[in-house]
Order: structure tokens, then sequence, then C-alpha cells
């Protein structure tokens, strides 16, 4: 029996046009084609990924937290639900930076949220950083009080700073970098 490349490659046809609405950010257009796919192919696997990050952009808002408590509760999202699903479906340096305005969405959410130690990862400095915004992550790091005397945005600082002062010149300048950042002021 030989191979029918077009009666043998729905799946695959209906699977590219799920990634095709996602690289747009497209969730009505991953929705309606997911939807094709599970409906033609009930049992395939790829479906589970599409499905949570259909979900993510379905639930995308730009209504700021009110509280860091839903800061962190939609970073754990975003971190342990839909980033494994992405790295499943996009390949590895796609999917940082098909992830990265999700981040960024995240951060300007919590723009407004004052730094808690306790509550670190709630706010901007560190979302700004996942989505590769350094200028960002180092503008709203260097709006907390005494930064440099705080270890997270002490670091937060020298990981936002080298980038956005030293693109591509790596660890050479960050071992001094971090020197300079690390000495009490």
């Amino acid at each position: 029996m030989q191979l029918d490349i077009f009666n043998d490659s729905g799946d695959v046809m209906l699977r590219n046009d799920v990634l095709s609405a996602l690289q747009r950010y497209d969730a009505a257009g991953a929705r309606r084609a997911l939807q094709a796919l599970a409906n033609e192919y009930p049992d395939d696997v790829p479906q589970v990924y599409f499905g949570s990050i259909v979900n993510a952009l379905e639930g995308r808002s730009t209504v700021p937290f009110d509280r860091h408590e839903a800061a962190l509760q939609a970073r754990q999202a975003l971190s342990h639900e839909v980033q494994p699903a992405v790295t499943h479906v996009f390949p590895r340096q796609s999917g940082a930076t098909w992830l990265a305005p999700l981040w960024a969405e995240l951060a300007g959410r919590a723009a407004a949220l004052p730094f808690r130690a306790d509550h670190a990862d709630a706010h901007a400095a560190p979302l700004f950083l996942l989505a590769a915004r350094w200028a960002e992550a180092s503008d709203a790091t260097s709006r907390i009080a005494s930064w440099r005397r705080i270890p997270a945005p002490l670091c937060w600082m020298t990981e936002g700073t080298l980038p956005a002062r030293w693109p591509g010149r790596g660890l050479a300048i960050a071992g001094g970098a971090w020197l300079a950042f690390s000495i009490p002021v």
C-alpha cells in the first residue's frame, strides 16, 4: 500500500492551520482550527498542547493587577501551563520569541504593583526580563527604593542592564558589571 500525501496528511494540514493562527496570535482562528482538528482526529496528541495555548490567548487581558497574588497566579499559569505547551509546539527559540508579548503584557499589568520582597516574582521587572525587554526591566527596577541593597532587584538590574548596554558581548563584560553593581553604596 502506497502513502497518499493528500489522503494521509489531513492531520498535518489541520495542525498547520492551528499553528498558523497561533503565530498570528489569532485566538478565534486558533480555536476554530483546533476544533476542526478535534473533529477529524479526536485522539491527536498535540491537541492537549494547542488547547493550553489557545486558552491563554483567549484569556489575554490588559487590566492592571490590583493584588500581588493575582500577578503571581497569572505568572504561574503562563510559566507552568502555557510555556511547556509552547515548548512542544514551537521550536526552542521561536517559542521564547512567541511567549515574549505575553510576558510583556503580564509585566504591564503588574507595573503599578509596589515591590514586596515576599512577592518579588509579581513585580514588573522580572516579567519584563522574561519578555527580553531589558530597558523596561531596568527602568522598573530603578524605581524600587534602595534596589542596590535588595538581592532580587540587584539581580534584575544586572540581568536587564547588561543586554541593554552591551548586546551580544556576553560574559566578558558581565563579571565586571556584576562587581560594580554589587559594591554597597
